[in-house]
């Protein structure tokens, strides 16, 4: 039989484990509920991005929005008169056969009754070759802390039209309509001066007029001769528009041979749509691009009859240039903010360690108010990043945290030398992160290799307690 002393050793261990496991489960429900306030931040974050987004949006449309062009295109309309005959069905009266069964007899009147109809006829001729250069020059406008990136581009626009033998017969069929020449661009407040399109010999003043190809730009049209076309000869074009607009400039290659050539000074393009630069240049004073577009990459003809899927398909094809600010922070505090939960276990397995190995007391409203400092973090670095940029953000935030923590855990343990190891695991870790938020193609990689280790440090020191008998 157990002596005395045996037994109350037991039950002491027995409390003393039970007291162990009652702490894990406290500071676990408190790492949890930590998360309210996490969830909270990460609400705060997205309405600060939806704000931004509004306030850009309400500029942009102050200013001008992003801008599509589409070069210029012929729009010939006739009118084209149907027939339609319409005979008049009587019935004979009812008359039996030899077989005494009741037949009705049908009578085709003589005299049929015909409806005439006008319907208009909208025929679309895409330009043969179309270059488009111009100097794209940015400003940003600015509204409280938010920025928005404008651009003023006087654009020069050539060309020609020419039809080949079979297009010709197509085109022929409307001959004698009204042919018009149409450019189109997505917002008219872009434009600042009257247009002026030379197109052969003539010389016409566009004025608006409907939408474009796309259903969504809003063109500007002027009639034109095109007998000339007709007769088989090459008809040059040739105009220059100063569009201004913002955020993103786009093109959509209406020719046969489409090359776009932009210069700008701003150094941080994105390009985008269904076609990338055959050739860039991107340095710290700005970009060159060019496009070289052939109407075999696309999927619509050069004669076209207006539709909702040639719509469809002609909006599919543009491409072009965002103008990006360089550092989306909101993103970025995003990301930081979904690591709160590890960065929490992970301090407050350091606490509790320390606590247990150290046979320190840390009460559960502590480890709370540490939790607290780490969950302000991202309310800091969200405030701070508004104005000064995410790295200079994040830098402080960390040094305000880890100042807070090490100067909290040398009153809490009374241990100066532990607390420091703690405020250099936390900067450990906070700079750990900061890496992989930095990192795109290896994060994933990176973040499962740096959590597989954390997890064998923590397995590691969680070898030196005793957990059966944790005096």
């Amino acid at each position: 039989m157990m002596n005395e002393n045996e037994n109350v050793e037991l039950k002491a261990s027995g409390k003393l484990v039970s007291k162990l496991g009652l702490k894990c489960v406290i500071i676990a429900v408190i790492a949890l509920s930590l998360l309210i306030p996490t969830c909270m931040v990460q609400d705060l974050i997205r309405e600060r991005e939806q704000t931004a987004q509004d306030v850009t949006s309400e500029v942009s449309d102050q200013w001008c929005a992003a801008q599509t062009v589409i070069a210029p295109c012929l729009n010939v309309s006739k009118t084209f008169i149907t027939k339609t005959a319409n005979t008049t069905v009587e019935s004979a009266p009812e008359i039996k056969n030899e077989d005494g069964v009741e037949v009705e007899t049908v009578k085709i009147s003589s005299t049929p009754k015909c409806t005439y109809n006008t319907v208009v006829s909208h025929l679309n001729v895409l330009p043969h070759n179309v270059d488009v250069s111009g100097t794209v020059e940015t400003e940003l406008l600015k509204r409280s802390i938010y920025k928005v990136v404008t651009y003023n581009a006087p654009l020069t626009i050539k060309g020609d039209f020419e039809l080949t033998e079979e297009e010709k017969q197509s085109f022929k069929q409307f001959e004698g309509g009204v042919a018009e020449i149409d450019f189109a661009v997505s917002n008219l407040k872009g434009i600042t001066d009257e247009i002026k399109l030379q197109f052969g010999n003539q010389q016409v003043v566009l004025t608006p007029n409907g939408f474009g190809l796309d259903g969504e730009c809003k063109k500007l049209s002027a009639k034109v001769d095109v007998s000339t076309l007709l007769a088989g000869e090459s008809v040059p074009f040739s105009m220059t528009c100063n569009l201004k607009g913002s955020q993103s400039l786009n093109f959509v290659p209406v020719a046969k041979n489409t090359n776009v050539n932009l210069t700008s000074s701003w150094d941080s393009p994105s390009f985008n749509g269904a076609f990338l630069p055959t050739t860039r240049n991107v340095t710290a004073d700005g970009f060159t691009s060019n496009w070289k577009v052939s109407y075999i990459n696309r999927s619509y003809a050069q004669l076209l009859i207006p539709n909702a899927k040639i719509e469809r398909e002609v909006s599919a094809s543009a491409f072009g240039v965002d103008f990006i600010l360089p550092v989306h922070h909101y993103q970025k505090c995003m990301r930081c903010a979904k690591y709160a939960l590890l960065f929490i276990f992970l301090t407050f397995a350091t606490f509790f360690f320390i606590e247990v190995l150290n046979k320190k007391s840390i009460h559960p409203v502590q480890y709370l108010f540490v939790g607290l400092a780490l969950s302000l973090f991202y309310c800091l670095l969200l405030s701070f990043s508004e104005h000064v940029g995410f790295i200079l953000a994040y830098v402080i935030s960390t040094l305000m945290t880890i100042g807070l923590l090490t100067v909290y855990s040398i009153g809490i343990l009374k241990m100066k030398k532990t607390s420091c190891y703690i405020g250099a695991a936390l900067g450990g870790l906070y700079v750990y992160i900061f890496v992989l938020i930095q990192m795109e193609t290896y994060a994933l990689l990176a973040g499962s290799i740096g959590l597989f280790a954390i997890l064998g440090i923590m397995m590691y020191f969680s070898q030196r307690i005793n957990w059966s008998n944790a005096d």
